[in-house]
């Protein structure tokens, strides 16, 4: 009996490994997180794009579960997305947060220099009360009389109001009123609104015509206070 050797066995070829897809979710997070992470860098404005960025991140989160667990798909697009989605949220705290802080320590500083400029203008007239009759008028400059009343009205009602005083300043407008009263302003500063109007009496407005623009004067009067952008001062007289 002829006898036939035994078949060959040939080995199989390796099969190649399946190639993973892209996670649908993951790809939805990263386009919503590219889309709101620029809005988000911009101060207080940058919270309107949270929402969205919001959205992306629980999309990567549902995402990489599900490649993870499926296999279908890789991880790497949905934790790509999660990142990018994350960012968009953080970044409107942290810059929005850092703006307010910034404003705040401005504002604070502002104070402070203000509460120091009135400290020394206390100061000043303090010392200049010390010197000074009862009875005698004030003499102070018209920027500085403006000034006083712009940083703080109350304060200066005490030292100014109802009293007699003598305003150093440069001439910025002559006019006259609807009663027929002649006044001048004088401006402390040509790029700062209001300023000091004198207005004259009958029987002191002979100098009134010759008060030019431009020109230094020295002006005694009544103070009565603030009026929108200017102080007032009445029955006025220049002094020659």
């Amino acid at each position: 009996m002829t006898q036939y050797p035994p078949p060959c066995h040939y080995a199989q070829p390796p099969q190649p490994a399946p190639v993973k897809g892209m996670s649908g979710l993951g790809i939805a997070a990263l386009v919503l997180g590219i889309v709101a992470l620029p809005f988000s860098w911009v101060p207080f404005c940058g919270f309107a794009a949270v929402p969205v960025a919001g959205v992306g991140l629980v999309l990567a989160v549902v995402g990489f579960f599900a490649s993870n667990t499926g296999g279908r798909s890789g991880v790497g697009v949905p934790v790509a997305g999660g990142v990018v989605c994350l960012l968009g949220i953080l970044a409107p705290v942290v810059i929005t947060g850092g703006s307010l802080f910034v404003f705040h320590g401005s504002v604070k500083e502002a104070e402070q220099q203000a509460a120091v400029r009135r400290a020394g203008q206390a100061q000043d007239w303090a010392a200049w009360a010390a010197t000074q009759p009862a009875t005698a008028p004030a003499a102070v400059d018209a920027a500085y009389l403006h000034q006083s009343y712009r940083d703080d009205e109350s304060a200066a009602h005490e030292r100014y109001k109802d009293r007699d005083v003598e305003i150093t300043g440069t001439v910025a407008e002559t006019s006259t009123g609807p009663s027929g009263q002649g006044y001048v302003t004088l401006a402390p500063a040509p790029a700062r609104p209001g300023g000091v109007q004198c207005f004259f009496s009958r029987d002191n407005a002979a100098p009134f015509p010759t008060l030019r623009t431009g020109q230094t004067v020295r002006i005694r009067g009544r103070c009565e206070g603030m009026s929108r952008w200017n102080v007032v001062v009445r029955d006025c007289a220049v002094m020659q």
